[in-house]
């Protein structure tokens, strides 16, 4: 059919563009009216729309919808909340960090006892208080840790006793912390050692106690340190000797000093006294390689110490 055919038939029936044109009308304002509506629906003035239907049936409205969006009245979502702040600030306070402690079996349960900003250390806050009978390796601070030790060998041009060295770390003796010369004895693990306090140091290899007099240590020059004593662990007033440490006791790991209770003079040692070829102990000989102990006037750097590796007795633990 041409152009002008159709237009013809078109001419012939006015009636069907007409209504054709009415209908189009009619679909276009509904569809204007329907989208003003859903704008209307979302304004923020306004409630939110109810769900609409996908297959042309018109839903029931569901009359809890806003409740169901109302969070502010859901109990979970509260308590969520409340313990997430709370963790926020106990977090801040302690400054990103949590330690624990647990308080000693007599105590009241107290929750907060369990954390702290800092790690608590039970009894004493500078670490374990060390106890008569304890056993510990004596180890040089500036030396990276060379280790008291004594062997059956005897110091030549000094007293003739048993010599006194500091071996490299790991190969040193434990002594046993004992009273002083001519005070009882005191049993083991019941009485800690408070700074300040006067005792003596048992080899416990050889029974023989750590010991100083006036005789000059072979490298320095200094006054010689010695072992000294009988198979019973007896000898005589030089083998007290004084603890100096900060605080109230004695602890493991603390920095301590040892001062002679007779000459007063303090335990020492240095990495530049050696024992090696150029000062007569080359292959072969027994302490080859060992630091030399001795005593000197003041305390230095050189006179400082620690017990960090041992048989540690506490009352306290």
């Amino acid at each position: 059919m041409t152009v002008s055919k159709k237009y013809k038939e078109n001419n012939r029936r006015p009636d069907k563009l007409l209504s054709t044109t009415n209908a189009e009308v009619k679909l276009s304002t509904s569809i204007r009216l329907e989208h003003d509506a859903i704008r209307v629906s979302h304004s923020s003035s306004m409630p939110p729309a109810s769900p609409v239907s996908i297959d042309g049936d018109d839903d029931q409205p569901n009359e809890n919808f806003n409740d169901d969006l109302n969070i502010h009245r859901d109990p979970f979502v509260v308590i969520n909340m409340v313990l997430l702040l709370s963790i926020s600030l106990f977090w801040w306070f302690n400054d990103g960090t949590i330690s624990i402690h647990i308080p000693r079996p007599l105590n009241f349960f107290r929750p907060f006892d369990y954390f702290s900003s800092k790690i608590r250390q039970n009894p004493h806050s500078e670490g374990i208080p060390l106890s008569y009978g304890s056993a510990i390796r004596i180890s040089h601070v500036i030396s990276q840790g060379y280790e008291l030790e004594t062997r059956n060998i005897k110091i030549g041009g000094g007293s003739g006793q048993a010599a006194v060295t500091f071996t490299p770390p790991g190969e040193g003796s434990l002594w046993l912390i004992k009273s002083y010369n001519g005070q009882a004895h005191i049993p083991s693990g019941l009485t800690s050692v408070t700074c300040g306090s006067k005792i003596r140091l048992e080899h416990t290899g050889s029974t023989k106690n750590l010991h100083t007099h006036n005789f000059k240590s072979p490298i320095s020059g200094n006054q010689e340190v010695s072992a000294y004593g009988d198979d019973r662990g007896e000898g005589d007033d030089n083998d007290n000797w004084i603890v100096e440490c900060e605080g109230k006791y004695w602890v493991k790991g603390g920095i301590f000093q040892l001062r002679n209770e007779v000459t007063g003079v303090y335990l020492s040692s240095s990495p530049e006294h050696n024992f090696n070829s150029r000062n007569g102990c080359g292959n072969g000989c027994p302490v080859s390689g060992h630091l030399e102990a001795c005593a000197v006037r003041k305390p230095h750097s050189g006179t400082q110490f620690q017990a960090k590796v041992g048989i540690f007795l506490s009352n306290n633990l």
